[in-house]
């Protein structure tokens, strides 16, 4: 192949891998960002907001945050999807640039065309191109792990070759601590080399652990906080998930058996075996590349989870020794080395572009935030289960929940709209009823939707406070305006909020007490930082009842000042001849509130009986 002939199909290889990172990068951005995407993000902006190198994110090393701070630079703060997306382009940009090593790694071990191959398999594959579509450490360190593999490959028995892998090996390490892996390739290479062996594996050694303290100085500088961090990490993958405890072998099982194949396509895993059978007899070149694989899997097989994304770092290999395979049935037939050659990069390229258009069309999430914004008036409240959709806090009041448990029920049957992933598990949310559904027509288009609003409610009557008895830990004397239902008298503390403060309101006759609002008038900035609430059968002893909160925080609450107010659901509602709202944190301002409002369920019969065992207070109260 020519010089021009092989430029011109690195280019196309090239921009073929960057058309499938670089397509689709905002996508999501709409919504509250994944969780892990915030990590590295979040921890950028507190490092530039600080002006310091402290990440303070120890499950994870310093560099990957490092190599996003000058970027992210840029970018206006306080962060929104600019940041995130501007971080995408870094990750996606460290995608194609591994496409070209291993083009280098693969025409080194074998041919230009299996260089070729090689890149062609990685840059169509699916979960390298999907991966880049997020802000995660993955990609960077499968680049890094190509630099250090090209690197070993080059050990000659002189120390500088091993100065510069043991770099290489620091890098990917200060990247994400499973780079440490790339430890094994270095020594298998080394022990293929007799020349200096010893000297060389100290001179490696130290280097990596001297670039690994450049590039993660906390880790060293908090030493403490990065072991809490790893442990944390480790006990993250060690949980056991709902499938129940695998063992050892199960975990490598299905890495052999799943994510090896689903990372790189079932035909580029046979091409691959085939370049391994290839260079049998070159064993000495391959072996360093295949430990690389094979250290991964046993490292990432002690833990109870599986990504597909954490193989990464080993793709290349694979992606390499298919390249090999391709290229040597090229060899004995043109025809069928092509024929192979488009079976290998065809199919994973079919399933790319389909996740790729995926990114590019609206999610599901999109299609409900648009029908939202046409057809739910401001102020609603809605119920979600799904907290990243990202409702527009500014028209609508949202509140989290669990559609399962005892509080997300109460939650729901106190809001205006419900949003949530669509199950087949019956009617999960009495009184309302479904008003639109966004299904996928593609897994990565999100979980299909419904957004229901509500038909009946809860039968709640306000309990009549003109005869009830009103006490609270000070100001007594006052305590009479929260109950002469004017929104410009008010009852606070004398002094700055701290646990312990209360106010009480003892009923005329028992009820079963559904909710306690407490409208803060024309001082919101009053409002209680943390409430629970205890009720009485007699006024004297005092049980503490769960209760779940029926509107957002204060600062996220919508409409005009004087319409902000806490609202507590007792979960369950709860018989009671008094109620006592109790302050459990500290704030710099007054606790006060201008009206207090109870709502009693209608129609209920009135139990003072004893108390079930399930709302006793924890014991740490």
């Amino acid at each position: 192949m020519s010089s021009r002939s092989r430029i011109t199909a690195l280019a196309a290889i090239l921009t073929l891998a960057a058309v499938l990172r670089f397509t689709g990068l905002s996508a999501g951005l709409r919504h509250t960002p994944f969780i892990d995407e915030e990590f590295f993000v979040r921890n950028v902006e507190g490092m530039l907001d600080r002006g310091d190198l402290d990440h303070r994110f120890h499950m994870y090393p310093g560099f990957f945050f490092y190599l996003l701070t000058p970027v992210l630079a840029f970018v206006p703060r306080p962060f929104g999807a600019d940041a995130y997306l501007a971080a995408r382009h870094v990750v996606a940009a460290f995608g194609v640039a591994t496409v070209a090593l291993v083009y280098l790694l693969g025409a080194r071990l074998g041919s230009v065309r299996s260089g070729l191959i090689g890149a062609a398999v990685l840059a169509v594959s699916p979960v390298a191109a999907f991966v880049a579509h997020e802000v995660r450490p993955d990609v960077a360190l499968g680049f890094f792990a190509m630099v250090a593999l090209l690197i070993i490959g080059r050990i000659d028995g002189h120390g500088k070759r091993d100065v510069l892998a043991g770099i290489a090996v620091g890098m990917a390490t200060a990247i994400k601590y499973t780079g440490v892996t790339l430890a094994v390739p270095y020594v298998v290479q080394r022990f293929t080399v007799a020349e200096n062996r010893g000297r060389g594996m100290v001179l490696s050694g130290a280097a990596a652990l001297v670039t690994y303290a450049l590039l993660s100085p906390y880790s060293f500088l908090h030493f403490n906080d990065f072991v809490d961090g790893v442990l944390l990490q480790k006990s993250y993958h060690d949980a056991i998930r709902a499938r129940g405890l695998q063992g050892y072998w199960d975990i490598a099982f299905v890495y052999v058996r799943s994510v090896v194949p689903g990372v790189l396509g079932a035909p580029a895993l046979l091409a691959a075996l085939g370049g391994l059978w290839v260079k049998r007899r070159d064993w000495r070149a391959v072996l360093p590349l295949l430990a690389l694989p094979i250290a991964l899997v046993a490292v990432l097989s002690t833990a109870q989870i599986h990504r597909s994304r954490y193989f990464l770092s080993a793709l290349g290999v694979m992606a390499v020794l298919a390249g090999i395979g391709v290229d040597a049935a090229w060899k004995r037939s043109r025809g069928l080395g092509v024929v192979l050659g488009l079976i290998v990069v065809g199919v994973p390229l079919l399933t790319t572009v389909q996740d790729v258009a995926a990114f590019q069309r609206p999610s599901t999430m999109d299609r409900v935030l648009d029908w939202t914004a046409a057809n739910v008036a401001e102020g609603s409240r809605i119920a979600t289960t799904l907290p990243r959709i990202g409702f527009d806090r500014r028209r609508h009041e949202v509140m989290p929940v669990e559609s399962g448990d005892l509080a997300g029920r109460r939650t729901v049957a106190h809001a205006d709209m419900v949003v949530a992933a669509v199950a087949n598990d019956g009617e999960r949310f009495p009184g309302f009823a479904r008003r639109f559904v966004a299904p996928p027509t593609h897994p990565l288009e999100g979980p299909p939707i419904e957004v229901l609003t509500r038909v009946t409610g809860e039968a709640t009557t306000p309990v009549d406070l003109r005869g009830a008895r009103l006490d609270a830990s000070e100001n007594t004397d006052r305590l009479s305006r929260i109950a002469d239902g004017d929104l410009e008298t008010r009852w606070e503390t004398k002094e700055t909020q701290r646990p312990g403060m209360w106010v009480s309101v003892a009923f005329s006759t028992p009820r079963t007490i559904d909710r306690v609002e407490l409208a803060l008038g024309a001082r919101p900035n009053q409002w209680g930082r943390r409430l629970e609430i205890d009720v009485s059968q007699d006024g004297r002893e005092w049980t503490w009842v769960r209760t779940t909160p029926g509107r957002p925080p204060v600062p996220d609450q919508v409409g005009g000042d004087r319409s902000h107010s806490q609202v507590l659901l007792l979960a369950p509602p709860t018989p009671a001849s008094a109620v006592r709202i109790r302050l459990l944190d500290a704030e710099r301002a007054r606790w006060g509130f201008a009206e207090i409002d109870i709502q009693a369920l209608s129609g209920v019969p009135q139990d003072t009986g004893s108390r079930d065992s399930k709302n006793s207070p924890p014991a740490a109260r």
